[in-house]
């Protein structure tokens, strides 16, 4: 094993850093919908089971990729995997604001859950590969807590203060586009594991069988755990922005600072230090 004096720092924490920039744009791009969508109502002759089969659809699509595309990196390698899925759901945000109508906007949202997935569960991977034993578990909370801190946090305030300026369709163009510089710089940060063990003088660990995850008795806890917290999260993040707006009878901007609360309070908890060495729940 490679000691503290040996191993990359300057690399871990750039790993961390474009990693947690490419799932902040993740969740910018993912929760931006909610708080555009009182905007987008009148438009696309949408209400709210529309809004809430166009949340839901993306978070299928999402966590049926994060499993299948996302294991394609230990094979294919992770920039590999990584790049052409931040190039492809920036993509996908800028034609969401060129939707016509409610098909094709399911169709779009789909499309982008497909290829957000994979940024999910290979970031994690590689943000394991790149963190010292000893800081796995900070990193992964560091990564991990942008997705709320950027979509569901910033998010919200950035939507409804462009909304004062321009539409509801530039707001996509504009969240979209910085994917593709972050997919570019992705392209020139991100190593690969066999190049990591080579550099460290470590040897790769086998492959385990899917079967043998779920001998770990935190694995189905925390898919258990982190299904009843997700099912409020996506709930509330989807039908906070109408409710304030078409009930509470708030402003634009009321809704946007009053629903970042959600994701700011949602980086907090994910941000904060847990586990061991080996980065495992405690």
């Amino acid at each position: 094993m490679s000691t503290a004096k040996t191993w990359d720092v300057a690399y871990e924490w750039k790993a961390i850093l474009v990693m947690s920039l490419a799932f902040g744009l993740v969740g910018i791009d993912r929760f931006i919908l909610p708080p555009l969508f009182p905007a987008m109502m009148k438009d696309l002759h949408v209400d709210y089971q529309d809004l809430g089969n166009l949340v839901g659809i993306l978070g299928v699509a999402w966590g049926v990729s994060a499993i299948a595309i996302g294991s394609l990196s230990d094979r294919l390698g992770r920039r590999n995997v990584l790049v052409p899925a931040v190039v492809i759901f920036s993509l996908l945000s800028v034609l969401s604001g060129m939707a016509t109508g409610l098909v094709s906007l399911l169709v779009i949202r789909a499309v982008m859950g497909v290829f957000e997935g994979p940024v999910a569960s290979t970031g994690v991977a590689v943000a394991v590969e790149a963190s010292h034993p000893a800081r796995r578990g900070m990193n992964n909370g560091i990564f991990q807590c942008t997705v709320s801190l950027f979509g569901s946090g910033f998010g919200p305030i950035l939507a409804t203060q462009l909304l004062l300026f321009t539409t509801w369709r530039h707001v996509f163009w504009i969240v979209g586009l910085p994917g593709l510089i972050v997919a570019l710089i992705l392209w020139f940060v991100i190593r690969e594991p066999a190049t990591l063990h080579a550099q460290r003088g470590t040897v790769a660990a086998p492959r385990a069988p899917l079967s043998q995850l779920f001998k770990h008795r935190n694995v189905p806890l925390a898919m258990v755990t982190l299904l009843c917290a997700m099912t409020g999260i996506f709930v509330l993040s989807a039908v906070m922005p109408n409710y304030l707006v078409d009930y509470v009878k708030l402003t634009g901007p009321q809704m946007g600072v009053i629903t970042s609360a959600i994701g700011f309070g949602g980086a907090l908890g994910r941000s904060r230090p847990y586990g061991g060495a080996d980065g495992g729940v405690r």
